[in-house]
């Protein structure tokens, strides 16, 4: 979904329809409904960065997850900008009767994307703020929620998380299990959540 992103720094700070919607809904009717849509954003930051960098990226933004979540600052109000965004495209999935396996806001206690740079705390703060607009405000009801970071602080709960999971970078040629992964993430669901490998 990134180059939904309204402040989109490859198309000189404006959203760009690439199709990508489109093209699954495409691929969703021609499996005849047994296929799985999944969906990430990489959300470019609402304001701030430099044109052709991925201001996703904690180093490439000065945008300040912390006031992002504070009502009437000028961070909110561009957040919420960016989240009504990404709803219309959402739309055209529900509107097509299209579950969709949704897993915004990834890796966020790497810290290495702008909406985990800072604290657990802001992070979850903004997940609640995408979550209640994207399902209250939009009446958006087709998503299955995944979470992908396995620290238990930054977990954002069982009544807004669908399925928990675990993006693994374990080095080259490194084959062994993830059983110790996999035993956290369900310590921290208390194994009431599907887990996958994110």
């Amino acid at each position: 979904m990134q180059n939904y992103s309204p402040h989109n720094p490859w198309y000189n700070w404006q959203p760009y329809d690439d199709g990508t919607t489109n093209r699954a809904i495409d691929w969703y009717k021609s499996t005849n409904g047994q296929g799985i849509v999944t969906f990430f954003w990489h959300w470019f930051s609402p304001k701030g960065g430099s044109l052709r960098t991925s201001t996703f990226y904690t180093n490439n933004t000065d945008f300040d997850v912390t006031k992002a979540v504070i009502p009437n600052t000028e961070e909110y109000n561009l957040t919420l900008r960016d989240i009504d965004a990404i709803a219309v495209q959402l739309k055209k999935l529900q509107s097509s009767k299209i579950p969709v396996l949704w897993r915004p806001l990834h890796e966020a206690g790497g810290k290495w994307f702008w909406w985990g740079a800072k604290t657990s705390s802001a992070a979850k703060t903004l997940y609640d703020l995408l979550y209640t607009r994207i399902t209250k405000y939009h009446q958006i009801n087709n998503l299955i929620w995944a979470w992908s970071t396995p620290e238990p602080d930054w977990y954002p709960g069982n009544s807004k998380v669908d399925i928990l999971g675990f993006d693994s970078y374990p080095g080259a040629y490194n084959y062994g299990c993830q059983a110790g992964v996999y035993n956290q993430l369900q310590n921290i669901v208390g194994g009431r959540k599907m887990l996958q490998l994110t």
